[in-house]
Parts: C-alpha cells; structure tokens; sequence
C-alpha cells in the first residue's frame, strides 16, 4: 500500500515504486528501502514531505541552508533541479535532521543456479 500511495503522489505516468521493510531501528521504527523508476522525482518528494511534515517553510529552509533566495531550495522540490549526493544530505538534514539517509545497490533479483 506504501509503493501504491508514493506513486500517486510523484504522480508521474508509469511510474513505479518497490518498497521493502529492512527490519526495525534501534527505537523500534520501521526501516524501508524505497526505490522507484523516477528516483529525482522520489528525492524531490521527499524533501516536500519532510518539509511539511515539520512544519517549514521555503523561507525556513533557505535561512537554514545559509541562502537568501528560497527558490533556490525550491527549485530542488519542483525537481527542476537535481541535487548531488552530498547536496541531498545537506537539503535533507535541513528539512528532517533525524531522518537518515542510506545509499547503496539497487535490490536484484538472484537468479537460481545450474545443476
């Protein structure tokens, strides 16, 4: 139901979404892997989310980013710009400081041995 609800919202035709529950922090939180076939659109997503999750605005952001200009933090939202590794951790810990962010191979399916 979650990959359902994260593909309405990046709204995006064709758009697909896999998650997969990781297991359990050390908190008791749920940890997910989410991939999608539109991962810029999925990251601009994310940053919307947790921006509004916690209660931000534009002008919030920027001022915590360091920069005058909210557009330009909006424009990584609107996906017209997309964000390097490092600038994603910066913009993401600007909007949610407690949510981490892990990077690592995309899921594959094993293919069963011969013999």
């Amino acid at each position: 139901m979650l990959a359902d609800c994260i593909e309405t919202m990046l709204d995006r035709a064709g758009a697909k979404v896999t998650v997969a529950e990781i297991g359990r922090d050390d908190d008791g939180a749920y940890v997910v892997r989410i991939d999608s076939t539109e991962p810029a659109r999925l990251a601009a997503l994310v940053l919307t989310v947790q921006r509004e999750h916690n209660k931000l605005s534009l002008a919030d952001v920027a001022a915590k980013l360091g920069v005058s200009s909210r557009n330009a933090y909006a424009r990584y939202e609107q996906g017209a710009s997309v964000p390097t590794l490092d600038k994603y951790i910066e913009l993401l810990a600007a909007v949610a400081p407690d949510m981490a962010l892990m990077v690592g191979p995309r899921a594959t399916k094993r293919k069963a041995k011969a013999g």
